[in-house]
């Protein structure tokens, strides 16, 4: 391991004195490189991701050098791995940690070489001290944001919360205006929209409220928000945290930026997540704390990284209903993650073929039956690899001294991010497509068991066909009820299905003494539709799958709160992890005027009271979206959600295009 850590500083230290120093544009305060293609790497060093090793930014960094500086950093690392009762490692960590620092104060201070006198003595403050103003937290955190994801992007957390007393004592000095730092704000946000757009796991959480219930809120949570309309791009990805006591124009400038339809300001309830944060253990100080991974999911900044793995829910289905031996796919299972922009390639579900679940077709309760075993036996298996993976962090993870000491507690400890060593190591499981097994049962029940308008054996025939031959037999499964119409028969099952989940994530906690997250989150829905072929919910290959804890896209008809409602009657707070629900409004439901500000505001508050934990609102134009794809160049500024993210929507895939706009509601 020292000889790891040692490797580590060396490649740190060398990409520091090789990055790029650049100027920023004339009129702007923000200095630093932009693109990884700005980058020119000596050949003989391994590519900069190398350095991330265990760390896939699904989490914030920690913020020390903004209260310390990068010198101050070095420091107090060196003082710490001094102290009596460090480890070998725990000092070796720090020291490496302090050189890191020392050279990215030297980094700090090569931009000084290169900036105008107005800003030379910002770089020359970060180099030597801490910051001192707005300007300089920013420009500090930029180039600490950008070395930390220098091979891609990573995870920012609560900005707002972080740079609030700079902006506080710059207002009090009189050093900075409202409409200054709004100005910077902007600079940052097409900063981030320079080095990457789409998956970059650049999200901002704004807002939510303190462990003695205050409203943490502030005058940057506000300009972050007019930030983003100003801007009008798909980077950051901004989320919210709503409760009761949060400021009213901070409520509305939300609204507003969920107006804008590009599926931002996603609303997480402090509600219903502090208090089950706490109940599963977790410190108040630290539960309120909670941010975005950088996607969707629950971290806590500062005080936690995450990790997990997901299990496809219909491809369970499709496991139960041929006993472990899935047919041929129709065609190849090859496409793209989500964007046209990287090659496709071949796309599995990650779940063990071969486990048969038993014999299901005698009656509903035996399908059941089977489809639970059979989701048991998945979901434990992925347990099991996951606490695999723990063991090998925890014996071999490393991170680089950049990254651990931008953590109050590893600067103190000297541990180490990757191998677990934060106050709270979150593990997490996820459960996509969900809902759409879930249709699946229910249609087997009503035209299978209940209805017997089709026997078990021609059901399966027409999966295996594709429903080629069966047109008619697809068109009454689709017919059959359908989670999200606020319709017990089509609502019963997903509950049930999210209870078995979580039940099985307790168990095995209790067992295995590890804390593992359950999080309803399906974000390979376009892959799982090339890797799963027809379900019996009268979806062919290829067709939408679900995601999250989100009807079927097309299958939910009776209106955004007959959809709210459908989710609430499912144990959405045990899925601590989170429930993403998303609702895509047709435009002409949601024009930019005061009516549709109170609609958005009415949806907001019911989702709360209904006990959701997350809602996503989007609000599309089906029209222009078919003019897009036929006239990509035309509508380059179109923005829409993906899953945790926001993106351009000529750059997606052809089939995640057709998945986004069968989402919009009728």
């Amino acid at each position: 391991m020292l000889n790891a850590i040692e490797h580590s500083r060396a490649l740190v230290l060398a990409l520091l004195e090789t990055l790029p120093v650049k100027a920023p544009a004339a009129g702007n305060v923000i200095a630093g490189f932009e693109k990884e293609t700005d980058i020119d790497f000596d050949p003989a060093w391994p590519h900069p991701f190398f350095l991330m090793t265990g760390d896939n930014r699904h989490y914030p960094m920690g913020t020390t050098y903004l209260r310390m500086g990068f010198s101050g950093v070095a420091a107090r690392a060196e003082i710490n791995a001094n102290r009596p009762g460090k480890t070998s490692v725990q000092r070796a960590n720090l020291l490496a940690a302090a050189d890191e620092y020392r050279a990215m104060a030297a980094f700090a201070l090569r931009h000084a070489d290169v900036v105008s006198e107005e800003l030379k003595p910002d770089y020359i403050q970060l180099a030597k001290g801490n910051p001192l103003t707005f300007r300089q937290a920013v420009q500090a955190f930029y180039l600490m944001w950008r070395v930390r994801a220098v091979g891609c992007t990573g995870s920012i957390g609560r900005l707002d919360q972080h740079l609030f007393p700079f902006y506080q004592a710059d207002l009090a000095a009189g050093r900075i205006t409202e409409d200054d730092a709004l100005k910077i704000l902007c600079e940052l946000w097409e900063k981030f929209n320079q080095v990457n757009s789409g998956d970059t796991l650049v999200t901002i959480m704004l807002g939510g409220r303190n462990e003695l219930g205050e409203d943490d809120t502030n005058d940057l949570s506000c300009l972050m928000l007019r930030a983003s309309l100003q801007v009008r791009k798909a980077e950051p990805h901004i989320s919210v945290r709503f409760h009761p006591g949060m400021r009213p124009d901070f409520q509305a400038l939300a609204s507003q930026v969920h107006l804008m339809g590009h599926g931002q300001a996603a609303l997480y309830y402090d509600e219903n997540i502090i208090p089950v944060l706490v109940e599963q253990g977790i410190p108040i100080e630290y539960a309120c704390r909670y941010c975005t991974n950088g996607c969707t999911e629950v971290v806590l900044d500062g005080a936690g990284k995450i990790e997990f793995d997901n299990i496809d829910a219909v491809k369970v289905m499709e496991l139960t209903l041929f006993r472990g031996v899935p047919p041929a796919l129709p065609g190849e299972n090859i496409g793209y993650y989500w964007t046209r922009n990287t090659p496709p390639e071949e796309r599995k579900s990650g779940l063990e073929t071969g486990y048969d679940s038993g014999d299901w077709q005698q009656s509903y309760d035996e399908l059941q039956s089977a489809f639970d075993r059979q989701f048991a036996y998945q979901v434990n298996r992925k347990l099991r690899l996951l606490m695999e993976r723990r063991k090998n962090m925890q014996t071999y993870g490393l991170a680089h001294g950049l990254l651990n000491a931008s953590f109050d507690s590893l600067l103190e400890s000297g541990g180490d991010v990757v191998r677990g060593d934060l106050p709270c190591d979150v593990w997490m499981l996820f459960a996509g497509s969900l809902p759409t097994a879930a249709d699946s049962l229910t249609a087997l029940r009503q035209r299978v068991f209940e209805e017997k308008e089709y026997t078990s054996t021609e059901i399966l025939d027409a999966l295996k066909s594709n429903f080629e031959g069966y047109e008619i037999m697809r068109q009454q499964l689709l017919q059959a009820a359908k989670f999200g119409n606020d319709d017990d028969a089509g609502d019963a099952e997903p509950a049930r299905l999210m209870g078995l989940f979580c039940d099985l994530l307790d168990a095995f906690s209790k067992e295995s003494g590890v804390l593992i997250w359950p999080a309803l989150i399906g974000y390979l829905f376009v892959q799982e539709a090339l890797f799963t072929g027809a379900t019996p919910d009268g979806r062919k290959w290829k067709d939408p799958i679900g995601e999250h804890f989100s009807p079927t896209p097309g299958r939910a008809n009776q209106g955004p709160t007959a959809l709210m409602l459908s989710a609430a009657k499912a144990p959405l707070k045990r899925a601590f992890g989170v429930a993403p629900v998303h609702i895509s409004l047709p435009r002409n439901a949601a024009r930019e005027d005061a009516s549709s500000l109170q609609i958005l505001k009415n949806l907001s508050v019911a989702a709360e009271k209904l006990g959701l934990n997350m809602l996503d609102i989007s609000i599309y134009d089906a029209e222009i979206m078919r003019k897009a794809q036929q006239d990509p160049e035309h509508h380059a500024d179109l923005i829409v959600r993906v899953w945790g993210y926001s993106a351009r929507f000529v750059d997606l895939s052809d089939e995640m295009q057709e998945h986004v706009i069968a989402r919009i509601l009728a």
